[in-house]
């Protein structure tokens, strides 16, 4: 029985964390700064392709950090959407900066 439970609790953290609901959005009063210039490494073969680095918020230390872009692999079948940092705001007045995570979408 409680292995059952224990089996329906993980199902359930991971529906909730999948669905988006158990990671609420952060909202940084601060705009990031500018996009670094990054050189690319030489290609490691022919099935990747790059992608840039961005400024990620650390809210331990309430600082932006520059995390590195780098080579991924290529899916044939589906389209990288890059991620950003999306400008919030309510009745025109600006909230503060949130990253939207980059994801894969179908061709």
């Amino acid at each position: 029985m409680k292995t059952r439970l224990a089996v329906a609790s993980f199902v359930l953290a991971f529906a909730l964390v999948s669905a988006g609901c158990a990671t609420p959005r952060t909202i940084v009063a601060q705009a990031p700064p500018p996009a670094r210039e990054e050189p690319q490494t030489r290609k490691p073969g022919s099935t990747v392709f790059w992608q840039p680095g961005h400024w990620r918020w650390d809210t331990s230390t309430s600082l932006y950090f520059w995390e590195a872009g780098g080579w991924v692999p290529e899916r044939t079948s589906e389209l990288l959407i890059p991620g950003y940092w999306e400008r919030v705001e309510e009745e025109g007045n600006i909230q503060g900066w949130a990253w939207v995570e980059p994801r894969w979408e179908p061709k």
